[in-house]
C-alpha cells in the first residue's frame, strides 16, 4: 500500500549557499508548484525541474528569485473587498484578468463566473483539472482525502458543464438522477468524463448555491466550497503579488514611486559616503465512454 503524506509532512524547503547563484526548491505546496511550472514555461533555462515524486517537485532556480516580502497591505485588501461588495464579483474578475495580462496568472474559470452570476436556476459539473497537483485527489473518496490530510479545493477544479436546473422536491433524488444522466445518457455537448468519485455537482436554486462531492457511496455536501466570500478570497490571492517567496526574473512587487533625480554633485557625494550593500463509484480510473 502506497504511503500518503499528511499535511504536516508536505513540506517546502528552499536551500542555497553564499557561493553559488542558484537555489534548490523542494515543495508539496500546490500553489507554489503551479507558480514554478508557469515560470519554467517562461524561463526554461533558469527554472529547471530536477525531480518529481509523490506529489512533490524539486526545482533549481536563480537565487535572486528567492525573497521575503512584507505582508499584503490591509488597506489595499479592504479597498478591494469594498469594490467587490459595491460592484460585484464581475468587477473583481475584470481586475484579475487585467492582472493576468501583465503577470501571466491563470484567471478563475469563466464558466464558474457565469454559473455564479446566473439569474436562473442552474447546475454545474466540476471535475479536477488535469495536472500533477491533483494526482492524489483524482477518484479519491472523502475518507481517502481525510486520510491524506486533504480537502476539496476550488483551485483544483474547473467547470466542465452547466445547464438549467429543473424544479425538484428532493435534493438527493435530483443528485442521483444527475449521476445516472452523466453515466448512462450524457449530453452530446458534454466533454468531461463520466460522473465519478471526486467530481462535484453544484446546484443553484433561488440564488442559493450548494455543492455536493460525489463520494464512493452517495454525495457529501461541501458547505464552504463555493461561498461567495471564499471565492472572493481566492480572487484576492490571485491578485496578491506579495504571496509566496518565489519570483520570476522580473520582480512583481509594487513599483516604487518616481523620485526627483539628484544632481551630479549630490550623486558624487553619495558615492563617497556609500557603504557596499550586503507551491462501487469510479474510484480507480477514468471511464472513457
Amino acid at each position: 500500500m502506497k504511503y500518503k503524506l499528511t499535511k504536516a509532512e508536505q513540506e517546502t524547503v528552499i536551500n542555497f549557499d553564499n557561493e553559488l547563484d542558484i537555489a534548490s526548491v523542494y515543495t508539496h505546496d500546490s500553489r507554489l508548484i503551479k507558480k514554478l511550472r508557469e515560470l519554467r514555461k517562461q524561463y526554461p533555462e533558469q527554472f529547471i525541474l530536477e525531480h518529481r515524486e509523490h506529489g512533490s517537485v524539486t526545482y533549481t532556480i536563480p537565487k535572486r528569485c528567492v525573497g521575503i516580502r512584507p505582508p499584503y497591505s490591509e488597506k489595499r485588501r479592504e479597498q478591494q473587498r469594498q469594490e467587490a461588495k459595491e460592484n460585484g464579483l464581475p468587477c473583481m474578475m475584470a481586475r484579475i484578468e487585467k492582472w493576468d495580462e501583465v503577470h501571466g496568472n491563470q484567471a478563475p474559470d469563466e464558466k464558474m463566473m457565469a454559473f455564479l452570476d446566473s439569474a436562473t436556476d442552474q447546475y454545474a459539473i466540476l471535475q479536477l483539472r488535469r495536472s500533477e497537483d491533483t494526482v492524489y485527489e483524482r477518484f479519491s473518496s472523502m475518507r481517502e482525502l481525510e486520510r491524506m490530510g486533504l480537502e476539496p479545493s476550488i483551485d483544483h477544479y474547473e467547470v466542465v458543464y452547466t445547464a438549467p436546473l429543473l424544479p425538484y422536491k428532493d435534493q438527493n433524488t435530483m443528485l442521483e438522477e444527475l449521476y445516472a444522466k452523466f453515466n448512462v445518457s450524457r449530453p452530446d455537448d458534454f466533454t468531461g468524463h463520466s460522473l465519478s468519485v471526486s467530481d462535484i455537482v453544484a446546484l443553484r436554486q433561488n440564488g442559493v448555491v450548494s455543492c455536493h462531492y460525489v463520494d464512493s457511496i452517495g454525495f457529501q455536501e461541501l458547505p464552504g466550497f463555493l461561498k461567495p466570500e471564499n471565492y472572493l478570497k481566492a480572487a484576492e490571492m490571485a491578485m496578491e503579488d506579495d504571496y509566496g517567496m518565489i519570483d520570476g526574473v522580473i520582480n512583481n512587487g509594487k513599483k516604487e514611486e518616481p523620485v526627483e533625480k539628484a544632481s551630479v554633485l549630490d550623486q558624487l557625494k553619495e558615492k563617497q559616503e556609500a557603504v557596499p550593500p550586503a507551491p462501487p463509484r469510479r474510484c480507480c480510473e477514468e471511464k472513457e465512454l
